[in-house]
């Protein structure tokens, strides 16, 4: 039991003592065939030795033999080889150095830099079809800036330098060279062949993967006869990218039952005659050099008319500012039965109309700045086959609305002299909005229980008869009238009379009527 435990102890001491020395520079420089160096230039570097049990922080430089692996992905490592030096980092890699240059790598040794790490895992199912942008991101990457003759080797692809910066980058469906300076000899191992590509360049070498639709063909038009409809071959995966080809089929009105349209074989299909009362649909073949698939989009709706006019729009309400309208569309036909949209129009003594911005809703209300103009409503129906527009009759002109206030006041008592005193009852009127037009408006006094009649038995008269036009000069809201109430000392109850409008110019009455109340102020004599 002893010798157990002992014998395990001292193997772990002994590999630590080995991986210690195998730590301690032994050189300060690169050996042909045997070793390289390695030093971290800043982040995080990792080494993994040919043997050793796993990866170790590298601190500095470092002389490592061939067939280590190097972690770079979060810092830049430099690399110096019998063949060169450069800086190397956002990958991993195990370095080589073979005795016979690969293929496509020119003549004479160079240092072979393999990329390492990432997972293929997904690449089968997103191969398939079974997700799209398999190629969004890739697995694995390497970039690199150096003189000498190096080689970053890939899943797919081998890129071959003598001095240049350059990103080699390993994707489920193939490997991407990326060129920022110099030239890169660039080995397609798919294809067996070796292309040259400059600095701002790039170079793709893919799979040939057949043809697989990951989201179906649509189309964009409206299916209506003489419009023109647009066919998009839907989303697909496949290495190289496919052509495609279209064929248009004619369908019944569930979509079903298809047959292919003579001569359809465009992107593009002009609706016909003889497709009204059918669906449409579009089948689309994509093809490379690895295989051909089909898919079919989806019917449109049905080939029918287009809207169609038969009553004109009409509106209703009462026209004055402040007050709401509404639009009735009229009667119409079209297959599908068309939507409406509205839109109301303000026009001038010329019948010239400009929209009312904001002003497309079935109901609106009218507005200061519609005063002295007529309106009108744009009904504009539309269904799959198209969009037509009517326009109502026009209701107006607007005019602003006069309203005229009661005033109630005590009549006042005799003056010092003894004679009667008076008081003005100041009436207001108001016009609902101010009009670009003078407005006027004809008014008169008329008795009540007051009287105006300068014959009236005593106390006499109560008021002054008035009458006159009243004038709104263009963008005022506000007049008076005046009548004169006479006091005096006798106790009587309170008494009234009116002042009445008539004869609107330019506006319409709200209230055509005030009432004056004069109210007693006298007390009787104990």
């Amino acid at each position: 039991m002893v010798r157990l435990r002992v014998l395990p102890f001292a193997a772990v001491f002994l590999a630590a003592l080995l991986a210690f020395a195998s730590w301690a520079p032994a050189a300060t420089s690169p050996t042909a065939g045997k070793t390289v160096v390695v030093a971290r230039v800043s982040g995080v570097v990792r080494v993994h030795l040919p043997g050793a049990a796993g990866f170790s922080a590298l601190h500095g430089a470092r002389v490592v033999p061939l067939k280590t692996t190097v972690d770079a992905l979060r810092g830049v490592v430099r690399l110096t080889s019998a063949d060169g030096s450069g800086s190397f980092y956002q990958g991993m890699f195990q370095v080589f150095e073979p005795n016979v240059a690969p293929v496509g790598a020119g003549k004479g040794r160079l240092t072979d830099l393999h990329l390492v790490g990432g997972s293929f895992k997904g690449c089968k199912r997103k191969l398939a079809g079974a997700g799209a942008g398999a190629d969004a991101k890739p697995i694995r990457r390497l970039w690199g800036n150096a003189k000498g003759r190096f080689r970053t080797q890939g899943r797919f692809a081998a890129a071959t330098v003598r001095g240049t910066r350059w990103l080699t980058a390993d994707f489920c469906t193939g490997s991407e060279v990326t060129v920022r300076a110099g030239v890169v000899a660039v080995r397609d191992l798919v294809h067996g062949k070796t292309v040259n590509v400059p600095a701002g360049k790039k170079y793709d070498a893919e799979l040939s993967l057949a043809p697989v639709n990951t989201a179906p063909p649509t189309i964009a038009g409206t299916p209506s006869i003489g419009q023109t409809l647009t066919a998009s071959a839907g989303t697909w995966t496949g290495t190289p990218a496919p052509a495609f080809a279209y064929r248009w089929q004619r369908c019944d009105a569930a979509g079903a039952n298809c047959i292919d349209v003579s001569g359809a074989t465009g992107i593009t299909y002009l609706v016909q005659p003889g497709d009204a009362g059918a669906t449409l649909r579009v089948r689309v073949t994509a093809t490379n050099a690895a295989g051909t698939a089909s898919a079919t989009s989806a019917a449109t709706a049905l080939v029918a008319s287009g809207p169609a006019n038969i009553t004109p729009p009409s509106i209703t309400g009462t026209i004055a500012p402040g007050l709401a309208l509404q639009a009735a569309v009229g009667t119409w036909s079209g297959v599908p039965a068309p939507t409406f949209a509205f839109q109301w129009l303000r026009c001038n003594f010329q019948a010239v109309c400009t929209p009312i911005a904001g002003a497309t809703a079935i109901v609106y209300t009218i507005q200061a700045a519609d005063v002295a103009l007529t309106l009108r409503v744009q009904v504009t129906a539309t269904n799959s086959a198209g969009s037509t527009n009517v326009v109502s009759a026009p209701v107006g002109p607007i005019n602003p609305r006069i309203t005229i206030g009661d005033v109630s006041l005590k009549e006042g008592n005799l003056g010092v002299t003894g004679g009667p005193s008076t008081t003005n009852f100041v009436f207001t009127v108001t016009l609902s909005a101010p009009s670009p037009l003078d407005v006027t408006v004809s008014y008169a006094t008329a008795d009540d229980t007051a009287t105006s009649n300068p014959q009236a038995p005593f106390p006499g008269p109560d008021y002054r008869a008035a009458s006159g036009t009243l004038t709104f000069k263009a963008g005022a809201t506000s007049a008076t009238i005046t009548v004169v109430v006479i006091g005096d000392g006798t106790v009587e109850p309170d008494e009234r009379f009116f002042v009445n409008l008539s004869s609107p110019v330019n506006a319409e009455f709200l209230d055509a009527q005030a009432i004056g109340t004069i109210l007693n102020d006298d007390t009787p004599i104990p």
